[in-house]
């Protein structure tokens, strides 16, 4: 992914964080166990596109066998 693209998914993250669509989580937000979920994400990049060319992707239905 080149530059262009990164800053482009840092202004969608950024985006998102500000219309309460994904969130950062504090050290203190942390359970008693220590455990938090994540949502595995990832750009979908369409170069034929006029409009939105980059979007992300979360898989919300992603499995581990392990800590990630």
């Amino acid at each position: 992914m080149n530059q262009k693209f990164l800053r482009e998914y840092d202004a969608v993250i950024k985006d998102q964080m500000t219309k309460g669509v994904v969130e950062i989580v504090d050290k203190e937000d942390v359970g008693e166990l220590g455990k938090v979920h994540y949502i595995p994400h990832r750009a979908v990049i369409r170069c034929d596109k006029v409009t939105i060319k980059l979007r992300i992707v979360y898989d919300a239905s992603a499995k581990t066998s392990g800590p990630s």
